[in-house]
């Protein structure tokens, strides 16, 4: 996705698990590996780097104090780009109506949340290597690029007649309202597993966090070795000091129903284009 479309899926997913929506902005950082060329999509896109990375956001976004090494690249990249991060988050308000985007939290969590959502929805553009340096192994959404001309679907989705349609239609689409899909977890087992009384109620952002960087390990082609991703996971979760079992049944099950309509809206907005 680009920029102002990660601002606006990051906005959505914080809504959706009661999160901070000041923290929209957290989500286009890894964009500052653009620059040198031979650090782009791989430095600021791996599960490794983004602590020092979201660290440093913080202390530059808010003014909270987190010792971030003003001498350090992940500094100077992301003050080279402030300006055009909060440029975005007023463009997109036209499109979310929603001001609570342009005030920056502080907010750990809330923001970990957002920068991990920008590798996850990039799977949609091209392979991601989220697991280096435990693994290479790149992840990606094979089968809808399989299904689709990649080609056409790399050139012109991000012009303007096709993109802007998007953006509304993802904003407004209902998948953000919880309905659990019967093709994943059929009524008459999804109690064992959703428990029903937690529908309709916000998604566990700290499940939520886990279960995106579990969705990029199944994405992965050929397979990872889950204790790579597991030690990402676990490694990330730690900084965030989350030692608690997480359970992510719902947001799982959340996340594949809103790859699939991701795929339908791309479709439909190249179709008609």
């Amino acid at each position: 996705m680009d920029w102002q479309t990660h601002i606006i899926l990051a906005a959505k997913l914080l809504k959706a698990c009661g999160c901070d929506e000041g923290a929209a902005i957290y989500s286009n950082l890894p964009a500052l590996d653009s620059e040198p060329a031979h650090f782009h999509r791989v430095y600021a896109h791996i599960i490794e780097n983004l602590p020092k990375i979201l660290d440093t956001a913080i202390e530059i976004f808010s003014g909270t104090n987190m010792n971030a090494d003003k001498n350090s690249y992940e500094y100077k990249r992301i003050k080279d780009l402030e300006e055009e991060f909060r440029r975005l988050l007023v463009v997109g308000n036209d499109i979310l109506e929603n001001n609570k985007i342009i005030e920056v939290t502080n907010d750990k969590l809330s923001a970990a949340l957002s920068l991990i959502s920008h590798i996850y929805f990039d799977t949609f553009n091209n392979p991601v290597q989220a697991f280096i340096p435990n693994s290479s192994i790149c992840s990606g959404q094979w089968e809808f690029w399989d299904n689709i001309d990649y080609l056409k679907f790399r050139g012109e989705f991000y012009s303007e007649p096709i993109i802007v349609p998007f953006r509304k239609k993802i904003a407004n689409s209902p998948v953000w309202i919880e309905k659990p899909d019967p093709n994943v977890f059929p009524k008459e087992i999804r109690g064992r597993f959703i428990e029903e009384d937690t529908l309709n109620k916000p998604f566990n952002p700290k499940a939520m966090i886990k279960a995106m960087i579990i969705r990029i390990g199944e994405m992965a082609k050929p397979a990872i070795n889950y204790e790579k991703i597991d030690y990402s996971l676990r490694k990330f979760l730690r900084y965030l000091e989350i030692d608690e079992y997480l359970r992510i049944d719902r947001e799982i099950e959340f996340l594949r129903r809103l790859e699939k309509e991701m795929a339908r809206i791309i479709n439909e907005c190249i179709k008609s284009a």
